[in-house]
């Protein structure tokens, strides 16, 4: 029988070098990701997790140093792949739209050439072909084939961001990577981005790894979430389970920080603290300062990341029995 996890990060542990010493930036990391499925991975800024989307892509700095683990990809180990693999992987088996991705769009060059050059760089097909390829590809993200002509600078924001997401799609990958896609744009624009972006999951059928720090833009598109924090993950389960069952405070801490656009008003609340210094974490939970929960034996050793019911993981010692 046919497995429907296309993929598998396992007990993946991340570091970087810096100046005071290593930076633990990934620990012990475990999640799948499953055929068609739109799995969002939050978690405050610094938590570790483009960390994990550029380990997925074998972009990680030099400074950084993947101790161990795997990532699998249909059965396969990214991390063994030769740099032939790696590069018939990238894009063709999954690709990845960064952050401010509007803003890495080359200048001097129109966007049609450059989204021609990505198709000739993998296929070898004739260039009149490619340009067919690339009017198409404009169209699908709602941007006139005319356009292709255009330079980033006779573009919107929007408009930019969405030329690199029909990059990420030239080449039909079977997973898609969206990095913070939609930091640097308003609201609506961002609200049409995404929307599009799910509709073209449902016409084309990849998978889609959501990162950012926007819980509730999660969980208005999301099927799965994972929350991390300070390099660990702390929780994952379904979206509507996340949203009325949270088990774990730091998740139920988020989901209070954010109103509701219905039903009646509540005090909003923040989580105090900050996170913990990762070049000497302490040995216990590392939410442990920051948590109304938090108990003697927290301090000890971190709580193991288990199953609490069907698809719902969490750890913590004293799991929270109500959500929010």
């Amino acid at each position: 029988m046919e497995s429907n996890v296309l993929l598998s990060v396992k007990n993946l542990n991340i570091r970087y070098k810096a100046d005071r010493g290593d930076v633990q930036a990934v620990t012990n990391v475990n999640f799948n990701i499953n055929k068609g499925e739109f799995f969002g991975l939050a978690g405050e800024s610094g938590c570790g997790k483009s960390s994990i989307a550029f380990a997925i892509m074998r972009l990680l700095k030099s400074t950084a140093k993947i101790d161990s683990g795997s990532i699998e990809f249909s059965g396969k180990n990214v991390l063994a792949f030769s740099k032939e693999q790696m590069r018939l992987f990238r894009w063709q088996k999954s690709s990845m739209v960064l952050q401010s991705a509007m803003n890495n769009l080359n200048p001097v060059l129109t966007i049609g050439s450059q989204l021609i050059d990505a198709i000739l760089a993998h296929e070898k097909i004739s260039k009149s072909e490619a340009i067919k390829r690339v009017k198409k590809s404009l169209e699908v993200v709602n941007i006139d084939k005319s356009r292709i002509g255009s330079f980033p600078h006779e573009l919107s924001g929007g408009m930019k961001q969405r030329v690199a997401i029909a990059m990420a799609l030239l080449l039909k990958p079977d997973l898609v990577i969206f990095d913070e896609p939609t930091t640097a744009l308003d609201v609506v624009v961002q609200y049409n981005i995404i929307k599009r972006i799910n509709q073209l999951k449902k016409e084309m059928g990849f998978s889609i790894l959501f990162i950012t720090h926007d819980l509730p833009l999660m969980l208005e598109m999301c099927d799965r979430i994972a929350i991390m924090y300070a390099g660990r993950m702390v929780e994952i389960a379904p979206v509507k389970q996340l949203l009325n069952q949270a088990s774990h405070p730091y998740t139920q801490g988020l989901l209070k920080a954010f109103p509701s656009l219905v039903g009646p008003k509540k005090k909003l609340s923040g989580i105090d603290g900050s996170i913990p210094d990762l070049i000497t974490p302490p040995q216990g939970c590392l939410f442990y300062d920051r948590c109304y929960i938090a108990k003697n034996d927290c301090q000890n050793t971190p709580p193991p990341f288990e199953q609490i019911s069907d698809g719902h993981f969490c750890a913590c010692y004293h799991k929270l029995e109500e959500g929010v």
